[in-house]
């Protein structure tokens, strides 16, 4: 932590205090995870040079800022389908995490992007899904093809629901993408286009082949009532 705020230049004056220290993994009562956490607060000069997390312009490029290594220990995936954290948390690059943000504040500045949404909990697909339903009064789909993300080994599992840290999700006018790619290049930040923002669904591939098709619909049912469904409120 003492490192990412000298990387930053960002002071962290103090901590968080946990009042309840137990959680259930798998049916079981355990100890939380370790978990230090900063809250911070940021000022912005110019208003116009606001972001938002979600979608705005259907027809938007889709492009996926950083490539680490993709693993799934300490995600979510794993947790929820095997009761266990992994056993290493992701890697992190602070000189590329700051080229990044030095980046996306640069795009930002330009005016080159619509929206950007970093990739944290629940990986690749849970960011897009926020992209796509966190504005309920205006969603939008997507339409992605990991062939174009990757070109690797990783499961589609790592692909989806990596943890990984150093990547963001940004859209973009098509006609922008050769201008944020040089200046993602010039910054040294890995970059490609993955996908388009479209009107309806939400659409992964790999190497052409639909994989996962949902409606917004269905996101936005899993997302807005999950409480309902954890405790099988929809079911009475």
């Amino acid at each position: 932590m003492g490192e990412a705020c000298r990387a930053f230049n960002t002071p962290v004056t103090g901590g968080n205090v946990s009042f309840y220290n137990e959680t259930f993994i798998g049916g079981l009562r355990t100890a939380i995870y370790p978990t230090p956490t900063i809250g911070m607060i940021g000022l912005l000069d110019d208003m116009d040079n606001l972001v938002g997390s979600t979608f705005t312009t259907p027809g938007d490029a889709i492009l996926l800022l950083g490539y680490p290594e993709l693993t799934l220990d300490a995600s979510e995936y794993l947790v929820m389908q095997y009761g266990t954290p992994g056993q290493n948390a992701p890697s992190i690059d602070l000189v590329h995490e700051k080229n990044l943000q030095d980046l996306l504040v640069a795009l930002a500045a330009k005016k080159l992007v619509h929206s950007a949404h970093d990739i944290s909990d629940g990986g690749l697909f849970v960011a897009l899904a926020e992209k796509s339903i966190m504005n309920a009064d205006a969603q939008l789909g997507f339409s992605v093809d990991l062939e174009n993300t990757n070109h690797s080994p990783y499961s589609i599992q790592q692909q989806l629901f990596s943890e990984a840290q150093g990547r963001v999700i940004v859209s973009i006018s098509p006609e922008k993408a050769k201008e944020v790619i040089a200046e993602a290049m010039e910054r040294h930040v890995p970059i490609r286009v993955i996908g388009q923002v479209f009107e309806n669904d939400a659409i992964i591939a790999m190497n052409g082949e639909e994989l996962l098709h949902f409606t917004l619909e269905e996101l936005s049912g899993a997302y807005y009532h999950a409480l309902e469904h954890s405790l099988h409120l929809d079911e009475l």
